[in-house]
């Protein structure tokens, strides 16, 4: 397996364990408003993922995945930095969860593909198989131990 591989895996990991915190701490604050805000909060997550996926998979071919993953990061940077700051002055509001929401949904729809078709970038055909099960072991690792750890260190919702 190349250097590189392992460089973008441990990078790859580290994104979904802060995704994953993200999420589940988007929807335990807007446990705090009730349960029909959650649900809008989580939706607002996945409505623009699944809509936006196939135009997220276009763009990341026509402009390459790495652009698209480096503007991916850039915009969650700007957008969480944003969402500290307002919710600093404000507190968790509905608009400001909704919004992020949103933010976090558009993003992984052009996030997620460039990022799946790294594995065969960086490796090639050869090793494929090796590096996808790295790669999805170590996701479905991160994103399991990634609501326990973050609920740790979490208020309970008011």
């Amino acid at each position: 397996m190349p250097r590189t591989y392992y460089l973008w895996l441990s990078g790859a990991l580290v994104s979904i364990l802060g995704d994953a915190v993200l999420y589940f701490a988007l929807g335990w604050a807007a446990a705090a408003h009730g349960g029909t805000v959650a649900g809008l909060v989580l939706t607002a997550i996945n409505l623009p993922r699944v809509l936006l996926l196939i135009v997220g998979g276009t763009v990341g071919d026509r402009f390459g995945a790495r652009r698209v993953m480096i503007a991916g990061d850039a915009v969650m940077l700007v957008g969480m930095l944003v969402l500290a700051a307002v919710s600093h002055q404000t507190g968790p509001v509905i608009w400001l969860l909704v919004a992020t929401g949103i933010l976090v949904g558009v993003k992984d729809a052009f996030y997620l593909p460039a990022s799946g078709s790294m594995p065969l970038r960086l490796v090639g055909k050869e090793p494929l198989p090796r590096a996808l099960a790295m790669r999805q072991g170590g996701a479905q690792l991160v994103t399991f131990v990634a609501g326990p750890w973050a609920a740790r260190w979490s208020p309970p919702p008011a």
